[in-house]
């Protein structure tokens, strides 16, 4: 006993042996008496770390002398201590157990392990690994590793090469509950060929990574904290695959986890984050599988994937990164499926570089700048993903980006939910593009696009903003309940669309200005509050095969120097107010198109404005079919107006219209109502009108041409006080009543008013003006020419007589 207190008395004092451990007398007083009360078994050695003191069998100064002489499949207990290898690497090559003396050990089935410090250390030199497992059976637990750097005078880091305070390099070793920790390179590495468990593990503050595979490995990592490292805390490259599960990774001054040169690995349940890099980057032909794991709180970005990097991503959650959640690119197509990307910020997902990433079912929320931000050729594929509540843009696609976005719901972005600029060329189908604090869809800078089967609804700006040389096609989609216009096209804009329903928003359902011309086929514009379609500014849209319809203003309004091509097959019905207003110099063509049953005019043009309306149908609406006012110089050929409650076509304010080759009939007041206004009326025929064929009043001095006057219910011509005009070859005939009807002109020469007419039915308001008519007009019944008063037509003309009205609607 008194040689044991001795040796102690030694240790204190702080003699050191090579391969020994330094341990207080208090500690070592605990040790004898438990090697004294206890009995080691026979497959088992004990490392003291001090001379054999007490010439037991089994008991060694050093861990090399233990590792030597126990038996395969034997046990190496390690007393308490720290053991400081320098350049001597402690190699294990065949079947044994590594463990502490007395520590508290843990069975592989427990999940609860005790998170207290191990009482073993085994430090090496820098360049040297402190342990080498070499070989099958192999389990080492409780210990803690440290390999550490060479400090010269001025306590700067030698060079050295990079090799693990751990190395796996054959077998498969379980390393179990230890702590990891080097300063000189890796942390730990296991190699090709090889494939150990390492469980509950502590690896820190390595000066390059703190677990490495490299090659064809394949490793079960489980519960283990990696954290601190100056390198990447995990990387996996050359085909290797280890698995790891509910492992921690934080706090890196690098990457978290690098998966490249084809590396390869599946993470499950870990949580990675607070590195000053990506936590996760995937290059260079890596395909790591990747479900459940948590990435977040990261100085760059949460996952990155670039130079031809794979990967499968599920059920993962990436939040909180100060860069994108997610960053694909270089020709990279990694899969992310039900992922959750929020509160990032910049981007959610940023897709650039010919990548071609696959998302399914993934959402994105709550990002600063887009949720989605895809340009420079990327060419992404998103499905039943949602992109939402972010603080900028939901998807920002430019720089000729690409993409599917099928079924995808885009949704209460602070601007707009989609924005698509410069050459981006997007697909967008069945998707859902709704409360945005901003705009649906804009598409600007030349932004193309097709959108196929979109809802875009219940924005607070417009629904869809096309403008900046935008030039999207739209098809099938429906812009809906907004709370500001439905669609507007500006600045140059552009466009197609086709087949799609406009209706239900707060102001109007279309608006083109500024140059704008795009292209408006087959739509349905309809319960807007607002008017239907403005086009303004310049603007020159083609219109072909709409129904506008019910809109609570104008159904179309033109003006501002605008000229549209409103073109085969439109349709204005049943609007609040006025079918189409052209007005304030506007001018474009109005071709083959219906407006019917609106309950102001059907065709209004003020100010100058000066459309040509061919082969239209202005029919059964509540108020004047045609209504032109302030300077109008409207030109209409070969159009119907029938059945409306109005006159049929009103002229006033010195406006100056032709009207040819026209039928005029079925109105429920005068035909043509001329006041203060002139302009030419030829070819036309008017029958069946309730009122007067031609009334012309109050200084108009119209001239009427080769018109058909009648048969009519009402008068042919008449004439106020003060009108003018001239009244040339036309047929008067068949009218109930007068057929011309000249009321006190004053200061005018009926002669001249009057010329080479047939004029049927004279009445005795006409006869203070018979010797004046005579001769100026071919037939005049009942002057003194003798024409016969068979001439004189007596019979009523049934309303609706004469051509069919076209059917408008089925």
């Amino acid at each position: 006993m008194l040689r044991l207190q001795r040796h102690a008395k030694q240790v204190v004092h702080g003699d050191k042996l090579f391969g020994t451990a330094e341990l207080s007398t208090v500690k070592f007083r605990k040790l004898l008496e438990s090697a004294q009360s206890n009995q080691l078994q026979e497959n088992t050695v004990l490392v003291t770390g001090r001379p054999n003191v007490l010439g037991r069998e089994r008991e060694y100064a050093t861990l090399h002398e233990g590792v030597a002489s126990v038996p395969d499949g034997g046990v190496v207990l390690v007393a308490p201590g720290q053991y400081d290898l320098g350049q001597n690497t402690l190699t294990l090559s065949r079947p044994l157990t590594l463990k502490p003396y007395r520590a508290k050990t843990v069975s592989d089935e427990e999940k609860n392990t005790s998170e207290q410090e191990s009482t073993v250390s085994i430090t090496s030199d820098h360049g040297c690994p402190a342990l080498i497992c070499a070989g099958e059976g192999i389990r080492v637990e409780g210990i803690k590793f440290t390999s550490r750097a060479k400090v010269f005078e001025s306590r700067t880091l030698e060079n050295f090469e990079l090799v693990g305070c751990i190395e796996i390099q054959a077998g498969s070793p379980h390393l179990f509950h230890l702590d990891v920790s080097s300063n000189a390179g890796d942390c730990m590495v296991v190699r090709t060929g090889t494939s150990p468990r390492i469980e509950r593990c502590t690896v820190s503050f390595g000066s390059h990574a703190g677990m490495k595979f490299t090659g064809d490995c394949k490793a079960e990592v489980i519960k283990c904290d990696v954290f601190g490292c100056y390198g990447p805390c995990i990387t996996i490259e050359k085909d290797a695959e280890p698995a790891l599960n509910s492992c921690r990774i934080f706090s890196g001054k690098s990457i978290g986890v690098h998966v490249l040169l084809g590396g390869k690995g599946l993470l499950v349940k870990c949580e990675i984050h607070a590195h000053t890099g990506p936590c996760i980057a995937v290059a260079s032909d890596a395909h790591p599988t990747v479900k459940g794991c948590k990435v977040h709180s990261g100085a760059g970005s949460g996952i990155m994937v670039s130079d031809d990097g794979h990967g499968r991503f599920e059920n993962c959650k990436i939040a909180d990164t100060a860069m994108s959640g997610i960053a694909v690119s270089h020709l990279s197509d990694p899969t992310f499926v039900k992922c959750f990307v929020t509160g990032c910020q910049t981007n959610g997902i940023i897709l650039t570089e010919r990548s071609e990433a696959n998302l399914e079912e993934c959402t994105i929320e709550k990002c600063k700048n887009a949720g989605v931000y895809v340009d420079d050729r990327a060419n992404p594929y998103l499905y039943k993903c949602s992109i939402q509540n972010g603080l900028g843009v939901g998807v920002s696609v430019g720089e000729s980006g690409e993409g599917l976005f099928d079924e995808c719901n885009m949704a209460g972005n602070a601007l707009a939910n989609v924005d698509v600029r410069t050459k981006g060329n997007p697909r967008f189908d069945r998707c859902s593009v709704q409360l945005s604090k901003e705009s649906g869809i804009r598409v600007s800078e030349g932004g193309l696009g097709k959108f196929t089967s979109c809802k875009v609804l219940k924005n607070d700006g417009v629904g869809i903003w096309v403008d900046s040389e935008g030039h999207p096609l739209f098809i099938g989609c429906e812009v809906f309940q907004g709370f500001g216009d439905g669609v507007i096209v500006s600045d140059a804009g552009k466009g197609d669309f086709r087949d799609c329903r406009i209706f239900g928003n707060e102001l109007n359902g279309i608006i083109v200005t500024r140059q704008s011309s795009p292209h408006i086929s087959n739509c349905s514009i309809f319960q807007n509050c607002k008017r239907g379609i403005v086009v303004a500014d310049f603007g020159m849209p083609v219109l072909r095969m709409n129904k506008v319809y019910e809109n609570k203003a104008a159904g179309m309004s033109v003006e501002s120097e605008s000229s549209p091509q409103i073109l085969a097959g439109n349709i204005f019905k049943g609007g609040v107010r006025e079918g189409v207003i052209f007005m304030t110099l506007a001018q474009g063509l109005m071709q083959d198109c219906v407006v019917s049953g609106n309950q102001g005019t059907g065709v209004k043009v003020l100010s100058g404005a000066h459309p040509l309306i061919h082969k239209c149908n202005i029919v059964e609406g509540n108020s004047h079919g045609v209504e032109m006012d302030d300077r109008a110089a409207a030109k209409l050929e070969q159009t119907t107006l029938a059945c409306n409650g109005g006159f049929a076509c009103f002229i006033r304010g010195q406006s100056q219209p032709v009207i040819s080759r026209c039928i005029i009939r079925d109105g429920k007041h005068h035909a043509i109502v001329v006041e203060s206004a002139g302009g030419l009326i030829q070819g036309c025929s008017i029958l069946n009108n309730a009122g007067a064929a031609v009334l012309i009043q109050d200084a108009a001095e119209p001239q009427v041409e080769c018109c058909d006057l009648g048969p009519g219910n009402g008068r042919g011509v008449v004439m106020h006080a003060g009108a003018k005009g001239v009244v040339m070859k036309c047929k008067v005939e068949g009218n109930t009543g007068d057929a011309v009807a000249i009321d006190g002109v004053a200061g005018s020469d009926p002669a001249t008013n009057f010329q080479e007419n047939s004029i049927v039915g004279m009445t005795p308001s006409l006869d203070v003006h018979r010797e004046a008519l005579r001769g100026a007009n071919a037939r005049v019944p009942g002057a003194s020419t003798g024409i016969s008063r068979s001439h004189v037509s007596s019979r009523l003309i049934a309303p609706g007589a004469g051509p069919k009205l076209p059917s408008i609607f089925n």
